[in-house]
């Protein structure tokens, strides 16, 4: 789990970073702010917290959102709308059920948690309307 959360946060990082280094800092500063406060406050009978899926999961939507905003090409913004989708189905599926898709299985141990995925998406798409200074 946490080599395919690095992955991600990896490459929708470096991918964002690319196209605006802003909105990839607004991303993660707001992403470590939220996630944290959720985990903390509102799940604290969550003994450990090992991921970084909340982090990845505000990439991805800071990624998707500018995608959608500012690309010229329609086959990029076409891709961009089907990722979003594909994410908005994943987390409303994890905060509907609890799990995760069931596409495999977790390792022994590892749960979902879908109130973090929530906050990183709201941190990703808050991050793409800061204003510029």
């Amino acid at each position: 789990m946490a080599a395919l959360d690095l992955a991600v946060v990896g490459i929708a990082g470096a991918c964002l970073e690319l196209r605006s280094r802003r909105i990839a800092c607004w991303t993660l500063l707001l992403a470590v702010v939220l996630v944290g406060l959720t985990v903390l406050v509102a799940l604290p009978s969550l003994e450990h917290y090992r991921g970084s899926s909340g982090i990845g999961s505000a990439l991805v939507v800071a990624l998707v959102v500018d995608l959608i905003r500012r690309e010229r090409s329609p086959v990029r913004r076409a891709v961009a709308v089907a990722i979003g989708v594909v994410f908005v189905a994943k987390l409303a599926w994890e905060l509907a059920t609890g799990s995760a898709l069931p596409l495999g299985h977790l390792p022994p141990g590892v749960t979902v948690v879908p109130q973090v995925h929530l906050a990183g998406a709201i941190a990703g798409l808050a991050a793409c309307f800061v204003p510029r200074a």
